[in-house]
């Protein structure tokens, strides 16, 4: 009687053992997929050259990381960018009130060179037997205030840098996600 119930506790061990870590493989698999798709989605709209990157966290030059509970955002249209983000610095030459910091929509002319894009999208090793693709973006945005440097570090899975550079601000830094641009 004892050896059956011996018996029986080994094989209940087993059987309960062995599918979960079949399902430990299975789900594995569907979160490798779902950040292929991922890095898949964020490559097709850094290519497309239409995509907004939401950030959600702010670094000035003196201070302490903010983070941002409403919604700023940086959108690229090919020919376009719109930003729409706070400044939290110091600025040396700005106009009276204020001015409008890095709340601007600057598009690209034939007349005027306003907006100057450079993309480098390469892949970098990390890891063991790993590579991922990380994209580097340089635009030059001039404004009637300010020309600012927008340099965009966007990872494979989304997350993306900005770091701002300006003549009349300290620099600053945001950190954020990658997004599709919301339909009109």
């Amino acid at each position: 009687m004892r050896r059956l119930y011996i018996i029986m506790s080994i094989l209940t061990v087993a059987l309960t053992v062995l599918p979960s870590d079949a399902r430990d493989e299975q789900r594995k698999t569907r979160k490798e997929i779902r950040k292929e798709q991922r890095m898949e989605e964020v490559h097709s709209l850094l290519t497309s050259g239409r995509y907004e990157i939401v950030v959600s966290k702010a670094f000035p030059m003196s201070g302490r990381m903010i983070n941002l509970t409403s919604k700023y955002s940086l959108q690229v249209r090919q020919d376009t960018l719109v930003s729409n983000l706070p400044y939290f610095g110091r600025a040396y030459s700005i106009p009276y009130g204020g001015g409008d910091g890095l709340n601007f929509e600057v598009v690209n002319s034939e007349e005027e060179q306003n907006l100057i894009y450079r993309s480098d999208i390469r892949t970098s090793s990390v890891g063991k037997d790993s590579s991922r693709t990380d994209s580097r973006i340089s635009i030059r945005a001039v404004t009637d205030e300010d020309v600012f440097d927008f340099n965009i570090t966007v990872y494979a899975e989304g997350g993306a840098n900005i770091s701002v550079t300006s003549n009349q601000r300290q620099p600053i830094s945001y950190s954020g996600e990658v997004r599709a641009l919301p339909q009109k």
